[in-house]
Parts: structure tokens; sequence; C-alpha cells
């Protein structure tokens, strides 16, 4: 059995499997592909509320450290995606946007690297983002005892062994 290209001139069967082509039609390669784009950051505080992804000037897509998102059926060739969002205590290394090429039925990747110190004071905490999204109050941290327990022992050389409990909470959280 002979196969011509670029064109196919008849069904062929192969084990099982059909393959179809009409007179004279040709094999296309598919031409869209997905880019994955990674989020990798170091650094003592990285940013709460996430980075902000986009790809061609399209909608941005939030995303957190340590992960990633994916752009699916996008049309091969040259694209430019964009990481924004950057809290002021981190820094991207590398260029921001870049390119990234993408093939037909392939997957193009790219790893943004941010790193992040300390938040300058007054800067906004896990609990000023929630408290801002108006999903919860602010919470203040807090040191205080919530229950505590003593457990006492007579050892066998005859002295007294005891043990303080104390569970405490981080937050004062409101009802």
């Amino acid at each position: 059995m002979q196969l011509r290209y670029p064109a196919l001139s008849a069904c062929v069967a192969v084990s099982g499997l059909v393959l179809a082509a009409g007179c004279g039609d040709e094999l296309v390669a598919p031409d869209k592909g997905t880019i994955t784009i990674g989020i990798q950051v170091s650094g003592d505080s990285p940013d709460p509320d996430g980075f902000a992804v986009t790809l061609d000037d399209g909608a941005p897509r939030q995303v957190f450290a340590g992960s990633g998102v994916s752009f699916e059926d996008v049309l091969a060739g040259s694209h430019v995606v964009e990481l924004g969002d950057i809290a002021d205590h981190c820094t991207l290394v590398g260029q921001n946007p870049r390119a990234v090429t993408v093939t037909g039925g392939g997957t193009a990747e790219t790893v943004f690297d941010i790193s992040c110190g300390s938040p300058a004071a007054g800067a906004m905490t896990i609990a000023d983002v929630i408290a801002a999204a108006g999903a919860y109050e602010k919470v203040e941290p807090k040191d205080s005892i919530i229950e505590t327990s003593i457990e006492e022992e007579l050892r066998d050389n005859g002295t007294k062994w005891t043990c303080t409990v104390e569970r405490r909470s981080a937050v004062d959280a409101p009802d």
C-alpha cells in the first residue's frame, strides 16, 4: 500500500483505524496551541494578593505564588505575556512583558521569577487584603490564652512532675 503526500487519494484502513481525506485534500497542522505561565516567588514575604497575568493585552487573570495559569486555544505564533499587580516590596527578575511563541498543537511555557523582601512599615498584610475585599472584618493580632490545663504526676523517684498546656489565640476574631 502506498500513500502519497501532500494529498491522500483514497481511504485507508490500518489496524481497525480509518484515516480519511477527500481527493486533493492536504494534511494541515493544528493552528492553535497552549501557553502556560508559572509564578515562582522567593523571599520573606510573598505578595499576599497575587499577581495579574495578561496575554496580548487581554483580560488579566489572577495567579498566586507557586502556581500558574494556562491560556488554551491560542493561535500559533508569537504572543506577549505580561505580569502585573506586583507588590512594592517585590521585584520581578527578567523581561516583562515577554514574547512567547506557540506552535500549533504545542504548549509554550514561561516562568516569571519574583523576589520579595519584607514589606515596608504600614504595608498591607493578608488581614488587610481580606478586609479590603469585604469578605471579613479586619482582625488584629492578639496573644490571649483560651484554655489552660495542668497535669501532675508523681515520678518513681518521688519527684512531682507538672505539665501546663496553654491553648492560645493568635488573633481576636469578630463574632
